[in-house]
């Protein structure tokens, strides 16, 4: 090849053209090994201009080096923008189970990927969303041992309140209000002051507790009314 057929303008628009439409655009085949010829063209030039001490030379130098460097930007760019058009094309292919895809915008060396890409999303749905959604483990792992339903519990499966021992009636207080409250998080066994000791408590639990003690469970979010 005489010389590059890339310029700078025509990557500038190439650019322009990926940024501006959804669709990936159509470019040559041969669009990076053109590339490689540009950019070493320029970088010939600056070599050369760099050897001369003429200022009009250096001027020139100077602008050769800003537009190699904003070359490369563009390309970063470009290619950014690909990538990204053919993860989601490959998203989309998964996801509505599309078998064949129009590839007649693709490089050759985007070709590769999108394949890749493809058999990727497809194996993680399959060993993940779709195992999930069967109740097994993902990548064939364990799956956690199932607790009964709370409808099957019996009173022996929930936790043992102990309430604390009654005082003499002349020295007991007045009985506190109950709430009744069903746990959302587990919670150890705890202490409620005057000897009294309750739990621990598991998730969908129920019990009934001192107003005071109820209402800071539901406040920080381990239990709920009931």
């Amino acid at each position: 090849m005489a010389g590059a057929t890339i310029t700078y303008e025509a990557l500038f628009d190439i650019l322009r053209k990926e940024r501006n439409r959804e669709e990936l655009q159509k470019i040559q085949d041969n669009f990076y090994i053109d590339v490689l010829t540009y950019l070493a063209e320029k970088h010939a030039l600056l070599e050369q201009l760099g050897s001369t001490e003429h200022y009009a030379a250096t001027a020139e130098a100077e602008k050769a080096r800003i537009q190699f460097q904003n070359v490369k930007k563009i390309l970063k760019e470009l290619y950014d923008r690909r990538e990204k058009k053919l993860v989601m094309l490959a998203v989309n292919a998964v996801r509505t189970g599309t078998k064949t895809t129009d590839k007649s915008s693709f490089l050759p060396e985007e070709g590769p990927m999108y394949d890749e890409l493809v058999l990727l999303f497809r194996r993680n749905r399959r060993e993940v969303l779709d195992a999930v959604l069967r109740r097994a483990a993902p990548f064939g792992g364990a799956t956690p041992v199932q607790k009964p339903a709370s409808s099957a519990k019996t009173t022996s499966e929930k936790p043992v309140v102990t309430e604390p021992a009654p005082k003499p009636a002349e020295s007991k207080k007045p009985t506190v209000e109950g709430l009744a409250v069903k746990f959302l998080k587990s919670v150890p066994r705890f202490s409620g002051g005057e000897d009294a000791v309750f739990g621990p408590f598991n998730p969908q639990d129920e019990a009934t507790l001192p107003e005071r003690i109820a209402k800071v469970l539901v406040k920080k979010g381990r239990a709920e009314e009931i």
